[in-house]
């Protein structure tokens, strides 16, 4: 009972990613409690303020202040920092890509695809993996992205891969909000009325109002794709 529990950093991010869902029951103010917290907001942006939260584990110097060595009390040296930036960068990217490929088949799947057609099932898979994953192909004969889609149509959750891309889309441009001209997190005082703004229009309304327009009503336009994009150097 008295040793130490460490946590990996998959294991902290897991953290950030459910306690964004926390934050968005436990910040709730509306009067009719079935408008509270996460209940009614729309299935592809159910990830919107999950995925926000992780962004700050990888700003600000939040790695290091939450880290150190389990022995000598030291924190988590820059260099190793940097090394889980970037390897998470790139993780982000290709997930990123994997995910707008099987977004991508599903979508065909349940619209244009023939199944009386020339082409199969599986030459379909092949053709968007090869345009959206050319680095990561299927092995030849695996199935595993179109069982993937399947298993998740099958359990009544549609557009699986497009909740993640789609709230990812919101996130990220929101998360942008909170960064200077040079992509450094805020001073204190600005990112504390940033914050609170945050919280009036995603977490106190909770799903009172879509979460379009809570984002219109916090950035003052339209989301576009450029954070996020840029934030995995694609």
């Amino acid at each position: 009972e008295d040793s130490v529990q460490t946590m990996d950093v998959q294991n902290v991010t897991n953290l950030f990613h459910e306690f964004g869902h926390s934050l968005q029951h436990l910040l709730g103010d509306v009067k009719l409690g079935a408008y509270s917290g996460a209940q009614l907001i729309e299935e592809d942006a159910s990830e919107v303020i999950s995925q926000f939260m992780e962004y700050w584990l990888f700003e600000g110097g939040m790695l290091q202040s939450i880290s150190s060595h389990i022995e000598s009390g030291e924190p988590l040296p820059l260099e190793a920092v940097n090394l889980i930036q970037q390897q998470r960068k790139a993780t982000k990217a290709n997930e990123l890509l994997h995910r707008l490929f099987l977004g991508q088949l599903e979508v065909e799947l349940n619209t244009t695809f023939d199944p009386h057609g020339d082409d199969s099932i599986i030459s379909l898979q092949r053709k968007l993996a090869e345009k959206y994953c050319p680095h990561h192909l299927p092995p030849k004969g695996n199935i595993d992205p179109l069982i993937q889609i399947f298993q998740s149509n099958a359990s009544g959750r549609s557009t699986q891969q497009y909740r993640y891309l789609f709230s990812e889309l919101i996130s990220a441009d929101a998360f942008d909000a909170f960064l200077d001209n040079d992509g450094q997190i805020l001073e204190d005082k600005v990112l504390r009325s940033r914050g609170m703004e945050f919280r009036k229009h995603f977490l106190n309304g909770g799903s009172k109002r879509s979460t379009i327009d809570a984002f219109k009503q916090f950035r003052g336009r339209q989301m576009n794709s450029t954070a996020l994009l840029s934030r995995y150097d694609l």
